[in-house]
């Protein structure tokens, strides 16, 4: 955020501020209902995650449409602060993720117990 308060001023600020504010949104909702819909069948819970980013995807092509037709925020935003911070948190995000996938310790299978 400093890098863009330096380059664009405030504009720069709230593009960046916005930027994080969505990948976080639209990440950590994902992750929020996955998470209360674990605990259902692997189907059910397929179909959910579909529509939930779905959904999530119809909503920021709804924001973004709505900031493309006021022009004002052109002046208020720097969009280039915007999309940076956007393909930036999202890189941060995605390696997050990776790293946590294969830190994860998960057992493919159920080991035989030998109490018989």
């Amino acid at each position: 955020m400093l890098i863009f308060l330096a380059l664009d001023g405030v504009a720069g600020v709230a593009g960046a501020a916005l930027g994080m504010s969505l990948v976080i949104g639209f990440f950590g909702l994902g992750r929020f209902v996955l998470e209360l819909m674990r605990v259902t069948e692997a189907s059910i819970y397929l179909i959910i995650a579909l529509l939930t980013y779905g959904l999530q995807v119809v909503a920021l092509l709804a924001l973004f449409a709505g900031f493309q037709r006021n022009p004002s925020w052109g002046t208020r935003i720097s969009t280039t602060a915007l999309g940076v911070t956007v393909i930036v948190c999202t890189l941060v995000w995605t390696t997050g993720l990776v790293v946590a996938a294969r830190r994860e310790r998960t057992p493919l299978y159920e080991l035989a117990s030998d109490d018989r």
